[in-house]
């Protein structure tokens, strides 16, 4: 049998749909329908299998949200930590002194600038009276006196440890925490200190350079204990009003009294991120969340970082993309620059250049630097942005995190305390503290005792100024998941190829093993050929 005879005879008996017709057929009017009809249908499918292939290859993802039950146990989703700040960042009762580690006495008055001081040296080296400016360098001194009238330039000049010292202290801001738990089904309450022993809560003071020293609170669950939420009494101390002095600081600094609480992910740099509320002083702010979470899919759908770490100086925590690109600009101004612009700079940037060593000339407007170096500074960072496109730049190469959590807020708020609780406020959370001598006004109960009128407004002054709660709850069991899923995978590729090639074609699986099996024929002809010439010179 020739090679023609086994083509002709595998496409006789082939699965391929039409083919064995137009072998088989007699007629030529017959036979040249179905060779034309093979061929448009061919044509049809060959688009069709374009269109999917061009489809799969596009690597297109569609966003499914899904409700569960929230499951701590499982390590995936955890309970989110706690930032909370107070809006007035300096204390009013500031030790007159501190002892370090070599035993020696540090006095405050004299190593630290208060604010009056700062915005005095700071009206001085930017005021334009008296002095030749032109009209351009009028400009730049007030853009500087602007946006260094902020208590994070404020805490920049001065250091690292007189914004310790300076501000709030976690044992006198935070003045009561209870931690609301649920055992085996029972709703139960303990001191923060008592389950900080057995390791259910952890808080921390923590330096955010805008606010000082604020407090993190974070926590650890097990299978047997479950938290369901945290109550915390704040003192606000708003005796000092230095930052009020200053019109600018009253512009630029933080104003208003109450404490920020914000929800960030755990194991992530402790920032103001979007779930955060303000608990006004003289109320009790009740604030519910609920966890949610978002997968995006990395390359080749998209891009997204899939769990590293970001670190800077001595710390290193889990990477989030507002982190990133705040870290990369003040990362490209302080190469180009030799300093540190606090308006593009994340607080942990500045503030590990605290803790290192005294800021000095790393701050961009450093008070100690004189006119043309201060005017040389400003007209690099304009360089800078205007060269670089930074923000943009930045935005590229700070990617999405693969899988982040957050948390929606809903708030309410009363009006806190009652009259009658304010002398058990005064002798369980303030009489042993250093500012006590403030409150003495509060060892009077007025629903009990005769109180002037004089009186009761001081009462109600203090705690309405100085005090706020916030009770911090998990609303409900609900965690809703926003994650990207490829459009087309491959399975489904695989069906849609077979689906149309059957359709148009009637192509099949079976026509690959009529493919091998007509190779094998066309192979053992081949060997017979060879095998016969050999026989034939033999015999010749």
């Amino acid at each position: 049998m020739e090679i023609r005879d086994i083509t002709k005879d595998c496409a006789r008996k082939s699965s391929l749909k039409g083919l064995p017709r137009i072998m088989n057929s007699h007629e030529k009017p017959l036979k040249a329908l179905w060779i034309v009809g093979l061929i448009v249908l061919f044509g049809i499918c060959v688009c069709q299998v374009w269109v999917i292939l061009t489809d799969y290859f596009e690597y297109s993802a569609v966003v499914t949200v899904t409700e569960s039950q929230l499951d701590l146990t499982k390590g995936n989703v955890q309970l989110p930590n706690i930032l909370v700040c107070n809006m007035n960042p300096l204390q009013s009762e500031v030790d007159q002194y501190e002892e370090s580690s070599d035993n020696k006495k540090y006095y405050i008055e004299e190593d630290f600038m208060n604010v009056q001081e700062f915005l005095t040296e700071l009206e001085q080296v930017t005021s334009c009276q008296n002095k030749s400016c032109n009209t351009r360098e009028e400009f730049i001194m007030a853009y500087i006196k602007y946006t260094s009238s902020t208590f994070l330039n404020y805490f920049s000049h001065v250091g690292y440890r007189a914004t310790t010292i300076l501000s709030h202290q976690k044992e006198n801001f935070i003045i009561h925490c209870k931690l609301h738990l649920d055992v085996g089904g029972l709703s139960c309450e303990t001191d923060c200190e008592d389950a900080g022993l057995v390791g259910l809560v952890q808080l921390k003071s923590y330096l955010k350079i805008q606010y000082g020293m604020c407090t993190t609170i974070s926590f650890n669950y097990n299978d047997t204990v479950k938290i369901t939420g945290i109550s915390l009494t704040l003192h606000l101390d708003n005796f000092n009003d230095q930052f009020r002095k200053s019109e600018y600081f009253g512009i630029n600094g933080n104003k208003g009294s109450g404490a920020l609480v914000s929800l960030y992910e755990p194991g992530t740099y402790p920032m103001i991120t979007s779930a955060s509320q303000i608990a006004s002083s003289g109320m009790a702010t009740q604030i519910g969340y609920q966890i949610k979470s978002t997968k995006i899919l990395n390359k080749p759908y998209g891009t997204c970082d899939s769990g590293s770490v970001i670190t800077m100086f001595k710390h290193q925590f889990k990477y989030t993309e507002e982190v990133c690109r705040k870290h990369c600009i003040a990362a490209k101004v302080y190469t180009a620059c030799g300093c540190v612009f606090p308006d593009t700079s994340n607080d942990i940037f500045i503030g590990d250049l605290l803790e290192s060593a005294e800021i000095g000339n790393n701050f961009c407007f450093y008070l100690k630097r004189n006119r043309s170096e201060l005017i040389e500074k400003y007209n690099c960072l304009q360089n800078v942005f205007e060269a670089n496109n930074l923000d943009n730049t930045c935005y590229e190469s700070c990617p999405r995190p693969c899988e982040a959590h957050q948390y929606s807020m809903s708030v309410s708020a009363v009006k806190w305390p009652k009259k009658s609780q304010y002398k058990a406020i005064y002798e369980n959370r303030i009489a042993n503290k250093k500012y006590a001598w403030r409150y003495e006004a509060l060892k009077k109960d007025c629903i009990k005792e005769n109180c002037t009128l004089a009186e009761e407004w001081k009462q109600e002054q203090l705690i309405e100024s100085n005090l706020a709660k916030a009770n911090i709850f998990l609303e409900n069991d609900r965690h809703i998941t926003h994650e990207e899923k490829p459009k087309t995978t491959f399975s489904v590729l695989v069906s849609q190829l077979g689906a149309t090639l059957n359709l148009w074609c009637g192509i099949t699986v079976v026509i690959f093993v009529e493919l091998v099996e007509y190779f094998i024929l066309l192979f053992m002809k081949k060997s017979e050929r060879k095998r016969n010439a050999v026989e034939n010179e033999d015999m010749h």
